[in-house]
C-alpha cells in the first residue's frame, strides 16, 4: 500500500503543530514524502523506529480524526487497509465505526495470523488447595479512567473470599494507590485489593509473563484491555490459563475461538441473535439486568455556581469522530422544537480543527450559530463531574455509542437518550440504561431519538424517579459486589462446563452460556 505524506495527514486530522512539522519536512525533501509516506509523517513527530512512525501516524487517524463526514465510508475503508498494511496496528476505533459486522470480524480474525497460538494448560493442572483463582489484566491499574473499576472488582472479589491476581501488563510502582469511593473513603490500591500482583518488573518478554502467569495457578484471566494500548495479544496467545476471557478493549469480536473461551456480554450490548455474524468467539451472558460493562461508584461532587447555567444544554462529551454528519442532523432536528429555541447544544472541543468543521456542517445542515457550543476538556475529577451536571439531556451517538461517558453522565444525574444499531459499539448505552432500569430512554428510530432528546429537555417530574434510581438498590448499574459475584458464578459453570467435557479436543464444538 503506497501512502504519501499527503494523503497521510489529509485524514488523520493530525494536530496543527505536527501538520506543520511535516509540511517543513516536505518541503526540505519532497521524494522522501512521496516515497516514504508514512515514515515521513511519523518522523516528523518524533525520531522514533520505523514500525513506531507507522503506528504513531495511524494512531493519529484513530484518535484525531478530523470530521469529513462526506468521506467517512471512504475513510474507513483507508484505515482498515492501512491495518492490512502494518499488522501491529490495532484499528479499533476505525472497527468501532464499521457498519459491516461481518467484516469486523473478519478483520478481527486477522489481527490473530502474526500470533502463535498455543493450547492452554489442563484444568486438573492449576485446580489447587486455592480453589478458583481469578485474574484481571489491564494495561493500568492506576491512572486509565477504567483501572480504578477493575481494582474494585477485584476488591470484590477478595472480599468474597476468592483468591485473585491482579496482571499488570506495563510496569506499576508498588505504592501506587486508587482511592475506593464507596468502601468508606479509604484508600484501596491494586496490592490491597490482591491476593498476587503480577507485572513485567524485571522483562516485558511474552513467554517471561505467561510464565508467571501460569505459575500462580490461575483457572480464568479476564482481559480488559482488548485492542487497546497496552495490551499484550502476544501474551494472551500463549495460554497462560485455561480459561480466558474478555471483558473490554474490542469493537466487538475478539477474532479468535481459541484466544478467548469467551466473551462476557449481557442481553442488551451483545445479543445471541448476532452471534453467528459479530462473533468468533462464543458469547458468556450476564443475567438480565446486569451489564456487561462494569462500574464502580465514582466520587461525590458538588456542582460549582459556574456551572449551574439557565437553559437547555443538550451535551455529548465524546471526542468528536464518534459523529458523522446524520448524528448533527438528528441534534439540529431536536433543537428545531418549539420549546428549544433557546437551547444550545455542547459538544467537546477535542481539535479546533475538527470544531471548525463540525461547525460548517452544522451550519449547513441549518443549526443556528448560536445554538452550538464547545466546551474545554478538563482534567479535573470534580471539574469534569460538575460540567456534566450542567446538561439537560445527553445525546448519544448512535455511529459510535458512549461507554466511560454515558457512565459518567448517568452518575452526574443526567438524562441518557441512545439510539442502538446491530453493532455492539452503538448498544453499550442501551445496556446501561436496561441495567439502571431506564429503558425509557432507549430510542427505536432517529425521529424517536430526536423526540425523546426534546422531551426529556423538558425537564418533566417524570424523569426524577429513574435519575433517582440509578444509584438506587434497585439498579444494578454501580452495583460492583454484584457484579463480581456474577463473574465467580460464570467462572465455577465454565470450570464445571470444562471437567464435564473433560478437555478434549474432539468434543463437541463450544456453545454460549447464558446465567440466568
Amino acid at each position: 500500500l503506497s501512502l504519501t505524506a499527503a494523503e497521510v495527514y489529509r485524514t488523520a486530522g493530525m494536530l496543527d503543530s505536527a501538520l506543520a512539522s511535516v509540511e517543513r519536512r516536505c518541503h526540505a525533501k519532497p521524494s522522501m514524502c512521496k516515497e516514504k509516506g508514512v515514515e515521513c509523517v511519523g518522523e516528523s513527530l518524533r525520531g522514533m523506529t520505523s514500525v513506531q512512525r507507522r503506528c504513531i501516524a495511524a494512531r493519529s487517524f484513530l484518535r484525531l480524526l478530523l470530521c469529513e463526514w462526506k468521506d467517512r465510508e471512504e475513510d474507513t475503508q483507508y484505515v482498515n487497509a492501512l491495518s492490512r498494511y502494518d499488522e501491529g496496528l490495532s484499528p479499533v476505533h476505525v472497527l468501532a465505526l464499521d457498519t459491516n459486522v461481518r467484516g469486523v470480524r473478519e478483520t478481527a480474525e486477522r489481527k490473530w495470523r502474526g500470533y502463535t497460538i498455543r493450547p492452554p494448560p489442563y484444568l486438573s493442572d492449576v485446580l489447587t488447595r486455592k480453589g478458583i483463582v481469578i485474574a484481571y489484566a489491564f494495561s493500568d491499574f492506576v491512572s486509565h479512567d477504567l483501572g480504578g473499576d477493575v481494582v474494585e472488582v477485584l476488591c470484590s472479589h477478595r472480599a468474597h473470599g476468592v483468591y485473585t491476581v491482579g496482571v499488570s501488563w506495563r510496569k506499576q510502582g508498588d505504592n501506587a494507590l486508587y482511592r475506593s469511593p464507596h468502601r468508606d473513603g479509604a484508600f484501596g490500591g491494586l496490592q490491597h485489593c490482591t491476593d498476587e500482583v503480577i507485572s513485567p518488573t524485571h522483562s516485558t518478554d511474552a513467554l517471561a509473563l505467561a510464565e508467571h502467569i501460569n505459575h500462580a495457578s490461575v483457572t480464568l484471566l479476564i482481559d480488559m484491555n482488548g485492542w487497546t494500548d497496552g495490551g499484550r495479544p502476544d501474551v494472551l496467545a500463549l495460554r497462560p490459563t485455561p480459561l480466558q476471557l474478555h471483558g473490554k478493549g474490542f469493537p466487538s469480536s475478539a477474532g479468535h475461538a481459541r484466544v478467548y473461551d469467551g466473551s462476557i456480554s449481557d442481553r442488551v450490548a451483545m445479543p445471541a441473535d448476532f452471534a453467528h455474524t459479530a462473533y468468533s468467539e462464543k458469547l458468556i451472558v450476564m443475567p438480565k439486568g446486569v451489564s456487561y460493562h462494569v462500574n464502580a461508584p465514582r466520587p461525590s461532587f458538588s456542582p460549582s455556581s459556574s456551572d449551574i447555567k439557565g437553559g437547555i444544554r443538550v451535551c455529548n462529551s465524546n471526542r468528536l469522530f464518534k459523529h458523522n454528519v446524520e448524528v448533527v442532523k438528528a441534534w439540529v432536528d431536536a433543537l428545531s422544537f418549539p420549546h428549544m429555541e433557546a437551547a444550545k447544544l455542547v459538544l467537546q472541543n477535542s481539535s479546533s480543527t475538527a470544531c471548525t468543521n463540525v461547525k460548517k456542517e452544522f451550519d449547513r445542515i441549518g443549526g443556528k450559530e448560536e445554538s452550538l457550543q464547545f466546551a474545554p476538556v478538563v482534567s479535573d475529577q470534580a471539574q469534569y463531574y460538575s460540567q456534566l451536571s450542567s446538561c439537560t439531556v445527553f445525546a448519544d451517538s448512535f455511529v459510535y455509542g458512549a461507554h466511560g461517558t454515558a457512565i459518567d453522565a448517568l452518575w452526574a444525574g443526567v438524562p441518557f437518550v441512545t439510539l442502538p444499531s446491530v453493532r455492539q459499539s452503538t448498544r453499550v448505552g442501551a445496556s446501561l440504561l436496561a441495567s439502571a432500569n431506564c429503558e425509557e430512554w432507549i430510542a427505536r428510530s432517529i425521529h424517536d431519538y430526536t423526540s425523546k432528546v426534546a422531551q426529556m429537555a423538558r425537564q418533566d417530574n417524570e424523569l426524577s424517579s429513574c435519575i433517582d434510581s440509578v444509584k438506587s438498590a434497585p439498579s444494578t448499574l454501580f452495583d460492583v459486589d454484584r457484579w463480581a459475584a456474577e463473574v465467580e458464578r460464570m467462572a465455577q459453570l465454565l470450570v464445571d462446563v470444562k471437567k464435564s467435557r473433560k478437555e478434549s479436543e474432539k468434543a463437541p464444538n463450544r456453545f454460549h452460556i447464558v446465567l440466568a
